[in-house]
């Protein structure tokens, strides 16, 4: 890219400029790795990170606000985790060209590689010191790492543990309670009778109560790989290993096996070289217990556990899993009444003894088994505010996209697309990332996933092309960050990718009859303001001939992520959709059916556990995993 093209961006995240203490040591507090961050400008702002001093408390409410500094290169290197120390580099920026308004003086903050803290491969984070009267020195104010909250308390048992799914997940824990990585709570009452559900102190949660980023976690079980001599290793920070090295003597490393120096004798001689790639814990690669490997060798063997060693098992066939929708359409087994055996009369010898007072235990903290079950954090919000009085509910039920009417976009073909206006910044380059903030995205031929689709296939209307609504990523940019062109259009790459590609797998003529829709095309459908399909999350779908029944019953039996699944209007028939959002690492997969028929709403009712629709329109968080054919209710 010519530098004309490649305007001099100088400071574009954060307050880079030196800071006054020479100590070149700091503390990485935040890092910009997707354009969704709040402090992404462009492409040329991933990898920056916000630092403080190590030692001393900078109090902030913005990291942001603090000083930054760019990856030293890009060619080989790891980023860091939020709590280790990089060393910070000032040297010259790319804006110093006088003829692009540069200042040959620039420059700019750069930082190397985490300091290997703790001389391991995993998360190197140092943590901060405790409050020491003899540790501080006077002019140190309290130096407080992040810390978990240590209780939630309520008098409802109920709205506590809200309490806490909510805090879990806006951590970045997408599972709330529920997630395996998010550190453990244990649920006491009190003796006023509330309810606290309180951090477990035990050494084994320590290690899951220190957040070194939105998810990553440090594995306890990873070694550093051993070196050999002359050895070049590159290592990931969860067991991603590359080895360039040679054959040692035998046992040297896992390639040295059987060596001699004689030569042609079929055996590996020192010095023959070879290159593995491994997915490990163990301080040696392990070609069995490695997760996966790769080996490029010279004239070495390794040692391979077989699968059997049985020859018969050459001659074995493959028999494939049946597929869950047949195996559920098939008529059951006929069940054969067989007599049960005689039982004999079993007498228990049962002994009261009134002699002796019952023991009240006057301890005023009980510990409570806790039941686990999944909470949608909007509905848990609602449900708090019902609990606490409020939000009082009507006849009618919230929704997210309750009241839409996408109808008259069913149909819809790639010439309803309205043209942007005159005048209006638009930028249609490949690389949808380079968009900038104030710009339309109107690549239309950009392709989407892998599979064919395009921007045309999601963003075509035909009400916004009668009303002339221009319906681009970017419309909405104004209304803030989420809204811009690259991060709608990241959403959409990412939805299409791993939910409308895969469906296509199975559905090869999949139509979509709604995907973006901007703020104007939104509310003329009746679309809530909150909808997904603004943020570019969201689409609806169709395929000619299949019932919507048999797709979502295919989505959810077949791994295909999502975060809200909804059946909509079935008594439609074949005008019936279904709806399928992403958000991207945020995912609560809540399955919901929509339906107008009263009918039929009573009939889902009355025969499955867990349908309620509440005498609203939608029935949310159902727990079925396959929904009947409408048609076999009503």
């Amino acid at each position: 890219m010519s530098l004309k093209k490649n305007p001099n961006q100088g400071k574009s995240a954060g307050n880079s400029g030196n800071p006054k203490n020479q100590n070149s040591t700091k503390r990485v507090v935040d890092i910009i790795l997707s354009p969704n961050h709040q402090a992404y400008n462009s492409p040329e702002d991933i990898g920056t990170i916000f630092f403080v001093e190590v030692g001393f408390n900078q109090d902030y409410t913005d990291s942001t606000a603090l000083p930054s500094a760019k990856p030293l290169n890009k060619n080989n290197f790891t980023y860091p985790t939020i709590g280790e120390l990089v060393q910070i580099v000032e040297s010259t920026s790319n804006d110093v060209y006088n003829d692009l308004e540069g200042d040959i003086s620039a420059t700019t903050n750069y930082y190397t590689p985490a300091i290997n803290v703790h001389n391991n491969t995993a998360s190197n984070a140092l943590p901060l010191e405790k409050d020491s009267k003899k540790l501080r020195s006077k002019r140190e104010s309290n130096v407080k790492a992040f810390e978990f909250k240590k209780e939630f308390k309520s008098p409802s048992r109920e709205t506590a543990r809200k309490q806490l799914d909510n805090y879990l997940r806006n951590l970045g824990y997408t599972s709330g309670v529920n997630d395996s990585n998010a550190p453990l709570y244990e649920l006491f009452q009190s003796a006023d009778g509330s309810y606290v559900f309180r951090l477990d102190d035990s050494k084994d949660n320590e290690q899951v109560a220190v957040k070194l980023g939105n998810y990553f976690k440090e594995n306890p079980e990873l070694s550093p790989l051993t070196p050999s001599e002359g050895d070049s290793i590159m290592e990931g920070k969860n067991g991603q290993r590359i080895r360039f090295t040679t054959t040692g003597p035998t046992g040297t490393n896992a390639i040295s096996n059987n060596v001699t120096d004689t030569p042609d004798d079929g055996n590996p001689s020192i010095g023959d070289k070879a290159m593995v790639l491994s997915l490990g814990n163990g301080s040696q690669e392990n070609v069995t217990n490695d997760a996966a490997s790769i080996y490029m060798l010279e004239n070495q063997s390794i040692p391979i556990d077989a699968t059997s060693t049985n020859i018969d098992s050459l001659n074995s066939t493959y028999t494939p899993l049946p597929k869950p929708l047949e195996t559920i359409s098939k008529k059951p087994a006929a069940i054969i009444p067989q007599s049960k055996p005689e039982q004999k009369l079993q007498i228990q010898d049962i002994q009261f003894n009134f002699g002796n007072k019952e023991v009240v235990d006057s301890n005023p903290m009980t510990k409570i088994t806790q039941s686990v079950e999944e909470t949608d954090p909007v509905f848990a919000a609602l449900d708090e505010a019902q609990d606490e009085g409020l939000l009082i509910y009507s006849s009618s039920t919230y929704s997210i996209d309750e009241g839409e009417d996408v109808r008259a976009d069913q149909g819809s073909d790639e010439g309803a697309i309205v043209n942007p206006a005159v005048g209006s910044v638009i930028f249609n380059d490949a690389d949808y990332i380079n968009t900038p903030k104030d710009s339309l995205y109107t690549a239309t031929g950009r392709g989407l996933g892998n599979k064919g689709i395009t921007l045309a296939t999601v963003i075509k209307s035909n009400t916004a092309k009668d009303l002339g609504i221009q319906n681009f990523p970017g419309v909405d940019a104004s209304e803030g960050h989420n809204y811009t062109a690259a991060v709608v259009m990241f959403n959409l790459d990412r939805l299409v990718a791993y939910c409308i590609d895969p469906l296509l797998d199975r559905y090869p003529n999949l139509g979509i009859t709604s995907g973006l829709r901007i703020s104007k095309l939104n509310k003329a459908v009746g679309g809530a303001q909150t909808s997904e399909h603004r943020l570019g999350r969201a689409i609806d779908l169709q395929v000619p001939g299949v019932p919507t029944y048999e797709i979502f019953n295919y989505i959810v039996n077949n791994n295909i992520p999502y975060n809200q699944l909804i059946w909509e209007f079935p008594e439609r028939g074949n005008r019936s959709w279904i709806h399928i959002s992403y958000h991207d690492g945020n995912n609560k997969f809540n399955r919901t059916i929509a339906s107008a028929n009263s009918a039929l709403k009573k009939a889902l009712e009355d025969s499955y556990n867990g349908i309620n629709f509440n005498g609203g329109t939608y029935a949310r968080n159902i727990e079925i995993t396959n929904v009947p054919d409408h048609t076999t209710l009503t």
